[in-house]
């Protein structure tokens, strides 16, 4: 479910976004970017970039399509995560490859969870940051009981954070549809419309970045 969260530092340091759209240009294992300009407190500027299969000049170096530009919220206290229940967004890049939802999927690429009363994000040490069925378990688990959280998990896609299962360490980040309030405990979200169009665009080889403005 999870890949480990890298560090772009020499893109990042040479101009960010920019710098991550050409650092990640001519790489095989990613074609699409989502970027989280976050601009202080919990707002933040949500973009996603499709890989073309040439250049505008027909060479054959990729270029990047943007193809969903809006405004999102994240965590309550900004960026950096450090622990559980910090309120805070992890920053960095990610890979995103699982997808869930209250609705039926949309039409994603990657594996979609159609999320029923038994699905429970767990917060155990032996299944920590994990998705789990509280069928098999015989029992309700500690963790956030995933249906409860009607509209923001509509639609929702995984971000990798915390891909070695840490305790402790953060669980539950999610890119999701925005609720009531105008910030979330930890995750990004966006109206339900734009995560409706990020899920039928994402695939394996998305990585979402996670930067201060």
């Amino acid at each position: 479910m999870y890949i480990e969260k890298t560090r772009e530092t020499p893109a990042v340091a040479q101009g960010l976004w920019a710098g991550l759209l050409k650092a990640y240009q001519s790489r095989n294992d990613t074609d699409r970017l989502i970027f989280v300009c976050c601009k202080g407190g919990s707002r933040c500027r949500v973009q996603m970039y499709a890989k073309t299969g040439t250049g505008d000049t027909g060479s054959s170096i990729p270029s990047w399509k943007e193809i969903l530009s809006c405004d999102g919220y994240a965590g309550r206290n900004g960026i950096g995560k450090q622990a559980e229940g910090d309120f805070k967004t992890p920053d960095g890049t990610f890979r995103c490859v699982e997808a869930f939802g209250i609705l039926e999927d949309p039409g994603t690429q990657v594996p979609y969870t159609k999320l029923m009363p038994y699905h429970y994000w767990s917060r155990e040490p032996e299944t920590y940051n994990r998705m789990v069925d509280m069928r098999k378990l015989r029992r309700i688990p500690d963790g956030e009981h995933l249906i409860d959280m009607d509209p923001e998990y509509h639609y929702a896609l995984v971000i990798g954070y915390n891909p070695g299962n840490i305790v402790g360490k953060g669980s539950a980040i999610f890119l999701h549809c925005t609720g009531s309030n105008p910030y979330t405990a930890g995750c990004i979200a966006v109206s339900e419309a734009d995560m409706k169009t990020v899920l039928k665009n994402v695939t394996a080889g998305t990585r979402i970045c996670i930067y201060p403005e």
